[in-house]
């Protein structure tokens, strides 16, 4: 009806049909954002599973029956606010995931979300550009030592050695710095 409106208020129209009815917070929080989409498209994937999201965290709906109205995997939902969880507490600590993290990478870091030691780390590792298996091995290794001394050595170690991995002066990751190497090397023996 917004849009309706103002499009009446510039043409001077008094009159102009409209759909009046009465809905819930929830059913409004639904219809608001699915009606006014660009020329009736429907929402992407991206969009529904952050209105379920929506639907859980603001008005209390459960998992199950916001992945069920919007048409989603309730996974999905889960993993969208496993990633915010971590996201919130990457921002505590000072940092920033940025904008090359996979989600699935982000998913990693949730194991380290409140080891407010290993999180800082954890998070550089994933911004140099660290695959999500990478970062998940990486992480399970951490953890099995017995301090967290010894947590914070190892990734401290596993970011150095991420940072040593240069190209013409610029950071790369291990799969990259292989290729590059060999590439070099069929070169050199060509």
């Amino acid at each position: 009806g917004n849009h309706r409106h103002a499009a009446g208020l510039n043409l001077k129209a008094t009159e102009f049909p409209a759909i009046c009815c009465n809905v819930s917070a929830i059913q409004f929080a639904i219809l608001a954002r699915r009606l006014n989409r660009a020329n009736g498209r429907r929402e992407s994937r991206a969009d529904r599973i952050q209105q379920a999201v929506d639907l859980v965290n603001i008005h209390g709906m459960s998992q199950a029956d916001a992945a069920e109205v919007m048409d989603v995997p309730p996974g999905c939902i889960s993993g969208e606010m496993r990633v915010m969880e971590v996201q919130k507490a990457i921002v505590k600590v000072g940092k920033k995931l940025g904008p090359k993290v996979s989600r699935t990478a982000a998913m990693q870091l949730s194991v380290v979300r409140n080891e407010m030691s290993l999180l800082p780390i954890a998070c550089d590792l994933a911004n140099r550009g660290m695959s999500a298996d990478e970062l998940q091995k990486v992480l399970r290794n951490a953890r099995a030592h017995g301090t967290e001394s010894e947590r914070v050595e190892h990734l401290q170690k596993e970011l150095t050695k991420r940072e040593a991995i240069k190209v013409n002066g610029r950071q790369c990751s291990s799969p990259i710095a292989r290729a590059v190497r060999s590439s070099v090397s069929q070169l050199q023996n060509s």
